[in-house]
């Protein structure tokens, strides 16, 4: 590999480090706004008499960003929900097969959920939230912007997946 090369493996992989650390910090940052502006709506409504009216849809908007945000985080560590009672029952290749195709049919419902993401996003464009007088699209286009993080994280594990498939192979047929 010559010296420029190099350089672009290195700014690529920075690149990347980059883009890994940014779900967890978008999560917390849902999460404390979210909480904060709950807090701060219940303290206005109850305690000083004077309700923030646009509060209840900023926290449903920031809500939606964190689920979604979540999501990524949750399939970047390939945590999402799953029953595996009896897939622990197969053997152990047979396993990693299963878990290759339950993964490829997940994407293939995450490539389909961006176009969908997309689409919704367009519909609601023109439509305002009443109190907060911004579009609706802002919500909806959480589905557009995380789905793509989910495809890369999953594909992750998919050639992981794929690739510990062939080592055992090749264990087995030494």
């Amino acid at each position: 590999m010559n010296t420029e090369n190099r350089e672009k493996y290195r700014r690529l992989k920075k690149f990347w480090r980059a883009v890994d650390f940014l779900p967890e910090v978008v999560l917390g940052l849902t999460v404390l706004v979210t909480t904060v502006t709950i807090f701060a709506q219940v303290v206005f409504r109850y305690v000083l008499n004077r309700p923030i009216y646009w509060a209840d849809e900023f926290a449903v908007l920031v809500f939606a960003w964190m689920i979604f945000t979540g999501t990524v985080v949750a399939t970047k560590y390939n945590e999402h929900l799953s029953v595996d009672t009896f897939i622990r029952l197969l053997p152990k290749r047979l396993q990693i097969v299963v878990t290759i195709v339950t993964n490829v049919a997940i994407f293939m419902v995450i490539v389909l959920l961006f176009i969908e993401g997309v689409a919704l996003t367009q519909k609601t464009a023109g439509l305002n939230y009443p109190a907060m007088e911004i579009s609706r699209a802002f919500l909806y286009i959480s589905i557009p912007v995380t789905a793509p993080l989910m495809g890369i994280y999953l594909l992750r594990t998919i050639i992981r997946d794929i690739r510990q498939l062939v080592g055992s192979q090749r264990s087995q047929n030494r």
